[in-house]
């Protein structure tokens, strides 16, 4: 197993905490507050996830991405958001 694998896997259980227990509610209130004010947070955090995780895009720049993605049509975007929350 790589440290990649490993160091996401307790990633991915920690974010899980933190969406889900009682204790982490204020730090939830004020990350939504925060994304309220600041919609470009969640494109930015969408681009850099798929910039550094899909195979395909991964050393491309955006404007050689695919188009659906790219421009964000048909709901491309949506689509990646699933898969990566998986």
């Amino acid at each position: 197993m790589q440290v990649r694998e490993v160091k996401g896997a307790l990633l991915r259980k920690a974010a899980d905490r933190l969406r889900q227990e009682d204790k982490f509610k204020q730090q939830r209130e004020e990350a939504a507050g925060f994304r309220q004010l600041n919609p470009w947070v969640e494109d930015s955090a969408l681009f850099y996830a798929l910039s550094h995780d899909e195979e395909e895009l991964v050393g491309n720049a955006w404007w050689f991405w695919p188009e659906p993605i790219r421009y964000s049509l048909g709901g491309a975007s949506t689509q990646f958001k699933v898969s990566l929350h998986k």
